[in-house]
């Protein structure tokens, strides 16, 4: 449902014959990530937060989920245990929060959302990459949705930056360097923008 809801402009595929598949993979993959969110309730430390892993590989960052397989087992215990059930519908709420404030940032009267969207994740005329959806979950998720709507031009601006950034090759001799700088505009982002 929460996958053909918002179908028109936040997917991971639009063309091919598995794109339904794959938009509701996408979708759950985002919800293990918020219930591991809710649960923990930790940021970037180490380099993961929970599922999340964000690193340096020899020529440009990444992230990812750690344990994929280990989603097939979270939706198993929801079926079996009202104490995980709780914590996928509690998981549901989240989920939408953050698509409500990803459409807040998106909003403007010159563009669609989709268009925004591709245009904050794919810089230089790119396809949409699991990763930076991931990253952009994970950079906003911890933001309450009243400090978004106020600042939702700088924050795209911001997140647009860090986008392009992410999305950088360099050379091995830069790749600890890069990661660094990369940790702490993540690090300088929520210090300004998360509620004390």
């Amino acid at each position: 449902e929460i996958t053909n809801k918002y179908s028109d402009w936040l997917y991971f595929r639009i063309k091919n014959s598995n794109k339904r598949m794959q938009n509701e993979e996408f979708i759950t993959n985002l919800l293990y990530l918020e219930t591991d969110r809710l649960k923990n309730k930790t940021l970037l430390i180490e380099n993961s937060s929970g599922q999340f892993i964000l690193f340096a590989k020899t020529t440009q960052l990444s992230c990812l989920v750690k344990n994929k397989k280990d989603i097939t087992a979270f939706l198993h215990q929801i079926e079996q245990s009202k104490e995980y059930e709780s914590d996928f519908n509690t998981s549901i709420n989240g989920l939408n929060e953050y698509i409500e404030k990803l459409e807040s940032i998106l909003q403007t009267e010159n563009a669609t959302l989709k268009v925004r969207l591709d245009a904050l994740i794919c810089p230089n005329k790119g396809g949409r990459t699991l990763q930076c959806l991931f990253l952009i979950w994970y950079i906003l998720a911890p933001l309450e949705i009243e400090c978004i709507k106020s600042k939702r031009e700088e924050i795209y601006s911001k997140l647009q930056k860090m986008i392009i950034m992410f999305k950088q090759n360099y050379t091995e001799t830069e790749k600890e360097s890069k990661f660094t700088i990369f940790e702490n505009k993540i690090q300088n982002f929520w210090n300004t923008y998360l509620i004390k």
